[in-house]
């Protein structure tokens, strides 16, 4: 019996990446649905403008963490909450400048 589920020529780690790809699709469920879990408001959906400091918080440092892929420990968002969006991004960014 063939399985339907491989595909000829298709290397794993090709694979791998497409289903490490398809897990990071959010799945929209009724919570997700609830304004007060979004990210931001209705207004920033496909708004690319940069996050001003007036909309940071300690919330979206978290979230931003989160969404880099390996998130914060409570320590490392206070650190993010208290650095201006843009320079929480460049600490992400541009990792070969921080000390191990």
């Amino acid at each position: 019996m063939r399985r339907r589920w491989f595909v000829p020529g298709l290397q794993a780690s090709a694979l791998l990446l497409v289903l490490v790809y398809a897990s990071l699709i959010p799945h929209v469920d009724a919570a997700d649905a609830r304004s007060d879990l979004r990210a931001g408001p209705e207004s920033w959906v496909n708004d690319l403008m940069p996050l001003s400091s007036a909309d940071w918080s300690r919330d979206r440092a978290a979230h931003l963490l989160e969404r880099a892929g390996f998130g914060g420990t409570p320590e490392e968002i206070d650190r993010f909450a208290a650095m201006t969006p843009e320079a929480a991004v460049d600490w992400l960014v541009h990792y070969q400048k921080v000390e191990n």
